[in-house]
């Protein structure tokens, strides 16, 4: 039986398997993240297209794209994970009340629901303190 873990009692390293396990599911939903944030900074007609049936101007892309890119950013730099990983969920959240208020398919409702949870489960399996956080504890 293992001592409890304590906030200081460094935590067990994270082995290659997971950490690479953590890396691929959090950069996955953070790539798409990253085209869909360059095709608003950009104005590509799809992104206009998509703005409009939504309700929103044009003018709102090229906000809405620095702060997607750059939460992005923040989410794959590791120092800076856990921030980056809050902010894009905060911003996938949003989506998430877009699509309830335009009463859209459950699939799009899910949809950043499911990428902010993989990003999430990416997250805690390549930080050990995370992880050590979680109800299971080390154990996973």
């Amino acid at each position: 039986m293992s001592t409890p873990q304590t906030i200081d009692t460094p935590p067990a390293p994270v082995s290659k398997g997971r950490l690479i396990a953590g890396y691929v599911l959090s950069c996955l939903p953070a790539l798409m993240l990253l085209v869909g944030g360059a095709m608003n900074i950009l104005k590509t007609e799809v992104a206009v297209d998509g703005a409009k049936k939504i309700g929103y101007a044009d003018d709102v892309l090229l906000p809405l794209g620095i702060v997607t890119v750059a939460s992005v950013v923040l989410l794959l730099i590791p120092r800076t994970a856990i921030v980056g990983a809050l902010l894009v969920t905060g911003f996938l959240g949003g989506a998430v009340g877009v699509h309830v208020r335009q009463q859209d398919p459950l699939i799009n409702v899910l949809v950043p629901v499911i990428f902010a949870s993989v990003i999430w489960i990416g997250l805690v399996l390549r930080s050990p303190k995370l992880n050590s956080l979680m109800p299971w504890g080390e154990g996973l």
